[in-house]
């Protein structure tokens, strides 16, 4: 095994519930649940009953999120 495989091995993907999701972001837990029905949140799993938001696309949409002036919409 080689030092790319150990780096690879390192950056499994993080898979977090609700609530975990919800203080990673700073927002409530209920914005989540309603950002599912409406389809404004961060894109999640849906595993039989339990849904779990990946670390990666958190952070992908609090990017998608950054504004540097009050002006944009």
């Amino acid at each position: 095994m080689d030092q790319r495989d150990n780096c690879e091995q390192l950056k499994r993907p993080v898979y977090m519930t609700t609530n975990q999701a919800a203080i990673q972001i700073g927002m409530s837990k209920s914005f989540l649940d309603k950002s599912r029905v409406t389809g404004a949140g961060p894109s999640y799993y849906k595993v039989g009953n339990r849904v779990r938001y990946s670390e990666d696309e958190l952070v992908r949409w609090m990017r998608e999120k950054l504004k540097v002036s009050t002006s944009e919409m």
